[in-house]
Parts: structure tokens; C-alpha cells; sequence
């Protein structure tokens, strides 16, 4: 019987599918369950979750029609047999004991959940997303405030070891972007306990055309919208962190803003006027938070100053943390 069901969904990523398997398949801890969704894919990837479950009796093969991550990540919720349940992208990979490390902690503190520390991929260079290693145990406001702040608990909703029953319970939303945001404030409104390990042991492969990498369209703004919905809860239910979900409400205007800034004719955007005189009202704001970085600060400025300053600090500091320039 397997104690962690692993979901992956999968979505025309032939590319990158096999070292995601293998690295899922390769781990210290033997006593799980993967889950391998084809959500619709026209690629080689049905032929390569076909030959994997034909090999190994851990790998179940699923399969839908084309119906979005959300729907596929649910299928293997429903479908799991585990006692934990942990989503693992299909074009991403994980250290070889980040399963064994997870249900550790998890078990050892009773937690509703397990998080660790995750890697950003790039083209040139491999970064952690939080600088140094602690280890705790957390209740749900304080968890949630560390979430917003996206370091210590990044956002990905890919390096958490979640209770199976909660996950059957409130399950993944679907047929929308942006669907992680939703999810977690779902799910931090349920867990009581989190055991948060800063190491990292998840690698987020970060690819040209993903959603969060490509030119801006008007469903972008759904990003904006959806951390909205956050700060109502939190004003709601947890206001000790209100200045957590301020920034990222605030952060999430400024990831919309690099994205239209991308485009040569970006002042023609429909929201883009909206989009910088929000921010430029919040530059006071920016300044005082304790969660923005320096760089960010000083771009807050260059954007009061002239909208291509900003653009080409941006840019700059872009380049500099993809390592394609020192």
C-alpha cells in the first residue's frame, strides 16, 4: 500500500518528461504511488507514461481529454491511495530524498503539511529562492504570512506533502489561470499545522513560453483579481498578516507590469495606465514594506521618475538573476 500518492500532471512536455519521471522514480523513500494524468497531450508524452507504467508497478497511467492542470491534478486526487499527496510539474524534477524528507517531517510533527525549499532553474543558472536552511513548525496565520512572502514558503503548490483528506476535501480549482493562488488560499484556510524545512529539494524549471514568462494578454490580469480574493480573506480572517497580503497584492501588480512592458507598443495596453498609476500610488507604500527587495524599491522610484527607466532596470536585473550577465 503505498503513503505518499506523487500526481504529475502531464501536457505535451516529451521534452522534459523523463528526467521528471526518473527523479520521482529514483527516490530514497520506496513507499509511493505515482500518478501520471495525460491531460489531452498530441506529443509523444501518452507513449512515454505508457512505457513507464508498463515498467515499474508504482506508475499508474491516467488520461482525459484535454481539460487543463486543474482538472488533471483532481483526477489524481481522486484516484490516490495514499495517506499524503504531493504534485510534482511535469517539465520540473526533484532531489532524490525530498519525498524521504518530506514524510519525515511531516510524521515527526503531526503537521497538516510539509514544505521545502525550492531551486529556480534557468537556462544558465540554478538559484535557491531562499537564502539558507531553517527548520520549524507553524501554525496557520503565521504559515500563511510566509507564503504571501514567497521565501522561506514559495509559492509553488509543487513542494508541499499535503494530508490526502484535505486534498479530497477542498480539491484543486479548475479551468482558470492562476489557479496555485486560489489554491493556496483555499488550503491555508484549512491546515492547522505546517512543517516548514527551507532546503531545497524541488527544481522549478523556468521555460520561455510558460504562463508566467510570456507576453502579456488580458487574462493576465486574472493574476492581479486573484491575490484581490486573498487580501478579502485575510482582512476577513487572518489581519495579523495584512501586510503580507498587501505586498504580494502589490507584487503581483508589478509581475503584471513587467509582462506589458515586454510588448514594443506596451502604452497601448488597455490596463496598462491602470496598472502603473496603481502601483505609482503605492510607492510610499513599497518603500516602508519590509518584504520588498532593494532592487524592487529602487525600481518603485524609477517608475515615479520615467516609465523606461524602470523598463530597462528591470531588464537588467532580469538578466542578472537568469545568469545571463554577471
Amino acid at each position: 500500500m503505498a503513503v505518499v500518492s506523487i500526481i504529475v500532471p502531464v501536457y505535451n512536455v516529451e521534452k522534459y518528461l523523463n528526467k521528471c519521471v526518473d527523479s520521482i522514480l529514483g527516490q530514497t523513500f520506496e513507499e509511493f504511488e505515482l500518478i501520471l494524468v495525460n491531460d489531452g497531450s498530441t506529443d509523444g508524452s501518452p507513449s512515454i507514461c505508457r512505457d513507464y507504467a508498463g515498467k515499474d508497478e508504482r506508475v499508474r497511467y491516467l488520461t482525459q481529454e484535454n481539460m487543463g492542470p486543474g482538472r488533471a491534478r483532481n483526477v489524481g486526487i481522486e484516484a490516490a491511495a495514499g495517506k499524503y499527496i504531493l504534485f510534482v510539474d511535469s517539465d520540473d524534477y526533484i532531489a532524490v530524498d525530498m519525498v524521504e524528507i518530506l514524510y519525515r517531517n511531516i510524521t515527526a510533527s503531526d503537521a497538516d503539511m510539509a514544505t521545502c525549499g525550492l531551486y529556480n532553474v534557468y537556462q544558465n543558472r540554478c538559484i535557491p529562492q531562499y537564502e539558507g536552511t531553517e527548520q520549524f513548525v507553524c501554525g496557520t496565520a503565521e504559515a500563511f504570512g510566509l507564503l504571501l512572502i514567497g521565501e522561506k514558503i514559495p509559492g509553488s503548490s509543487c513542494n508541499k506533502l499535503i494530508k490526502a483528506e484535505i486534498l479530497k476535501d477542498i480539491g484543486y480549482p479548475e479551468g482558470i489561470v492562476y489557479e496555485d493562488v486560489g489554491f493556496h488560499t483555499e488550503l491555508m484556510q484549512t491546515v492547522r499545522s505546517v512543517h516548514v524545512d527551507t532546503t531545497p529539494l524541488y527544481y522549478y524549471v523556468h521555460r520561455e513560453n510558460s504562463i508566467t514568462t510570456r507576453k502579456f494578454d488580458s487574462d493576465a490580469m486574472m493574476f492581479i483579481y486573484a491575490y484581490e480574493d486573498t487580501l478579502r480573506v485575510v482582512e476577513q480572517k487572518y489581519p495579523a498578516i495584512l501586510p503580507e497580503a498587501r505586498f504580494k497584492l502589490i507584487w503581483a501588480y508589478f509581475a503584471i507590469l513587467d509582462r506589458m512592458l515586454q510588448e514594443d507598443r506596451y502604452w497601448k495596453i488597455r490596463e496598462y495606465r491602470q496598472v502603473r498609476q496603481y502601483l505609482k500610488r503605492n510607492t510610499i507604500r513599497i518603500m516602508r514594506n519590509p518584504y520588498f527587495h532593494k532592487a524592487r524599491k529602487i525600481g518603485a522610484i524609477a517608475l515615479l521618475l520615467n516609465v523606461r527607466l524602470y523598463r530597462t532596470l528591470t531588464r537588467i536585473n532580469e538578466k542578472r538573476s537568469k545568469g545571463l550577465f554577471s
